[in-house]
C-alpha cells in the first residue's frame, strides 16, 4: 500500500485534529524481520518523506526533509529512518574531556564536541496539542532564553532517542519520557525510563573532570572513539599536577606531552596498550626509573602523572554500558553513507507492547501520532516535523 494522508477529522479526530491532513506511515506486515538498515527487503517499500523545519528559524539553514519505511512482525515494529546530514560528515564526540585544551583553561579540564541524534516522540494517550503542532509543542524557552522540553500539563511523550556518540555504540536508543514539570537538576521535562541506561555521564562527583579513563584494554571498536563501562579505569590522580611530575621526571626520554623522544611515546597508551597495573611494573623494571620509585611519595606522584598521560589524548564524556529493564527496549542499527549521501540510515527496533507503563503501546490498526527530530551536532538547532500516524497493518 502506499503512503497516504488522510483527515484528521475522519480517522484522527480521537486526537483533537479536525481538518489537518496527518501524513500516514503504515507498517508492512512480514514473516522475516529486517536485519539492520541495508537489508534488501526495505527497497520493496515506498518511503514516506517527512519535511522538517528548523526548531530555531533565527538560526538559518535550509529545512529539510526524513524519509521513513516501517515493518512489523506482528510482535516487533522496524523503523527505518534516513536523512542527510547538513555538514556530510558524522559528528560522535558529544562532551569530549581535554586537558589544556589551546581554546581552554590553561592547565584545567574542558569539554567540547557533540553529536547527530534523531529522536522519535510518541504521545501516550490522546494529546490535542501534540496533534496540532508536532514536536513543536514541547520545546519552550528555558533559563537565559536556552530551549527546554516539557509535556503539556496533564500528557507524557514517550521519547526515543538515538544519539551517535552516545546510544549507538551499544547498539541501542536511549529510552526515556517527557513530563510537564521539570526534573531537577536541569530544566527539562525528560525522565529516563526505568531500568539501566545505555549511558551515563563521566563526571567526577566534586572537581569538573573526567571520572574514568582507558583501562588499556581495546574498546568494543578498537579505536578508543567510546569508553564503555568494562574498559573504564577511576582516575586516582591530578592532571596538573601529574603534568609537573611528568615533565621533570619523563619528558627528557618521553618527549614533551609524551610525543615520545629516545623513549617511546605516551599518547594514547591506555587506549590500545596496558593496563595500570603492567605500566606500574614495567617502571618497577625498569633502571631508569630506580629514582623514580624511591620517592616516598610514589604513589600519589604515580597516580598523578598516570591521570596526566591519559590527559594527552581527549576522554569520552559518556560511559556505555547495555541498557537493561524499560531502559533497554529500543535496539538500533546504524550506517553513516558517506561519502555517497553523507547521510544517517537508522532502524529502531521495539516490541508493540512492552508492558511498561512509561511507554506507548501499539496495536495493529490501531493509529499512533509520533513526531521526529533530526540533529547534526548539537541539541540546540535541530530540525523537527509536524504529526505522522503510524499504522500497523
Amino acid at each position: 500500500m502506499g503512503v497516504i494522508a488522510l483527515a484528521a477529522g475522519g480517522l484522527f479526530a480521537a486526537y483533537g485534529a479536525p481538518g489537518q491532513n496527518t501524513p500516514v506511515l503504515f507498517a508492512t506486515k512480514v514473516e522475516t524481520a529486517p536485519v539492520g538498515p541495508t537489508d534488501p527487503a526495505w527497497a520493496a517499500l515506498t518511503p514516506l518523506q517527512v519535511p522538517l523545519t528548523p526548531n530555531r528559524p533565527e538560526a538559518g539553514g535550509p529545512p529539510g526533509s526524513l524519509a521513513l519505511r516501517a515493518m512489523h512482525t506482528g510482535a516487533q515494529l522496524y523503523v527505518l529512518c534516513e536523512w542527510t546530514d547538513p555538514t556530510g560528515a558524522q559528528t560522535v564526540d558529544p562532551g569530549t574531556w581535554r586537558f589544556d585544551a589551546p581554546d581552554g583553561p590553561p592547565l584545567q579540564w574542558s569539554r567540547s564536541g557533540g553529536e547527530d541524534q534523531l529522536v522519535l516522540a510518541w504521545p501516550i494517550g490522546a494529546s490535542a496539542t501534540f496533534a496540532d503542532q508536532g514536536c513543536a509543542t514541547l520545546c519552550h524557552a528555558g533559563p537565559a532564553g536556552q530551549p527546554t522540553m516539557h509535556a503539556a500539563p496533564g500528557e507524557r511523550i514517550d521519547i526515543w532517542q538515538w544519539a551517535a556518540g552516545r546510544s549507538d555504540p551499544a547498539q541501542a536508543a536511549h529510552d526515556g519520557w517527557l513530563a510537564a514539570d521539570s526534573q531537577p537538576p536541569t530544566p527539562t521535562g525528560f525522565r529516563r525510563d526505568a531500568g539501566v541506561p545505555c549511558f551515563v555521564a563521566n563526571e567526577a562527583p566534586v572537581a569538573l573532570a573526567p571520572r574514568f579513563g582507558f583501562d588499556g584494554v581495546a574498546s568494543y571498536d578498537g579505536s578508543g572513539t567510546f569508553l564503555f563501562g568494562e574498559n573504564a579505569i577511576a582516575l586516582a590522580g591530578d592532571a596538573a599536577l601529574g603534568r609537573s611530575a611528568y615533565e621533570g621526571r619523563c619528558a627528557s626520554c618521553h618527549g614533551a606531552k609524551g610525543v615520545g623522544g629516545t623513549a617511546g611515546a605516551l599518547q594514547g597508551l591506555f587506549r590500545h596498550k596496558r593496563v595500570k597495573s603492567v605500566v606500574q611494573y614495567l617502571i618497577a623494571a625498569e633502571a631508569n626509573h630506580t629514582q623514580y620509585l624511591g620517592d616516598p611519595q610514589n604513589e600519589g606522584i604515580l597516580n598523578n602523572t598516570l591521570t596526566y598521560i591519559q590527559a594527552l589524548t581527549p576522554i569520552p564524556g559518556y560511559l556505555i554500558g547495555l541498557p537493561q529493564g524499560s531502559c533497554g527496549d529500543i535496539t538500533a542499527s546504524s550506517r553513516f553513507n558517506h561519502p555517497q549521501t553523507g547521510g544517517w540510515s537508522v532502524m529502531l527496533t521495539r516490541a508493540l507492547s512492552t508492558g511498561n507503563a512509561d511507554d506507548v503501546q501499539l496495536r495493529p490498526g490501531d493509529p499512533q501520532l509520533f513526531a521526529v527530530a533530526v540533529m547534526d551536532g548539537t541539541p540546540a538547532t535541530h530540525q523537527v516535523s509536524m504529526p505522522v500516524a503510524l499504522v500497523l497493518q
